[in-house]
């Protein structure tokens, strides 16, 4: 249920708020990655909140099926505190390896950024084939 983003689960654990909170900065190292390879970008969270707030920071891999059509898959990230006015970088990686249970395809894919179960924005890149 943590994972689906499901609210009372999340503030059950501790994770209440975040409706304040900010992305800035939002960089893939590439926008062009080959199957196999990985993926790394790096963000910087921002608190617009009026008191303390635990945070779990996960993403969403939006990617391309062989039918062409979209599947969707959660990630954590981080779980994290911050005070009102703080700013805080993560990174995160994700390794496009060929999997029997997950197989990559080439196409638009996206990185969807989700803190206590609320998406706060969606980055596209494009998955190639290897030459």
């Amino acid at each position: 249920m943590v994972k689906q983003g499901h609210q009372k689960a999340l503030s059950i654990l501790g994770f209440i708020g975040g409706d304040n909170i900010r992305v800035e900065n939002f960089q893939f190292q590439t926008s062009l990655v080959m199957i196999g390879d990985e993926l790394n970008f790096s963000l910087l969270l921002v608190s617009e909140e009026l008191k303390n707030v635990r945070l779990i920071v996960d993403y969403i891999l939006h990617r391309v099926l062989a039918n062409g059509k979209l599947s969707k898959k959660v990630f954590k990230l981080r779980q994290i505190e911050l005070s009102p006015g703080e700013k805080n970088s993560l990174l995160g990686k994700h390794k496009f390896k060929q999997l029997s249970t997950r197989t990559y395809y080439p196409g638009i894919h996206s990185i969807e950024l989700i803190v206590n179960g609320r998406s706060v924005g969606k980055y596209d890149f494009e998955l190639i084939e290897r030459g």
